[in-house]
């Protein structure tokens, strides 16, 4: 998240404003699309779905 100058809230701006997400590898990594931060900018994120939710990437 640092390298790419996003903060927890576009994060959760993302995960919220989602629009679909496509399982990754097993089906324990989500690729969310559709989200925008919290400036309205586009922000993909994948998740690994195990006790909880862990932010993996973004982009």
């Amino acid at each position: 998240m640092r390298e790419r100058n996003c903060s927890e809230g576009d994060v959760r701006s993302a995960l919220a404003t989602a629009t679909g997400a496509d399982p990754l590898d097993d089906g324990t990594r989500w690729r969310v699309v559709g989200g925008l931060d919290r400036g309205g900018d586009e922000l993909t994120v994948v998740v690994a779905v195990e006790f909880s939710v862990v932010v993996i990437t973004v982009y």
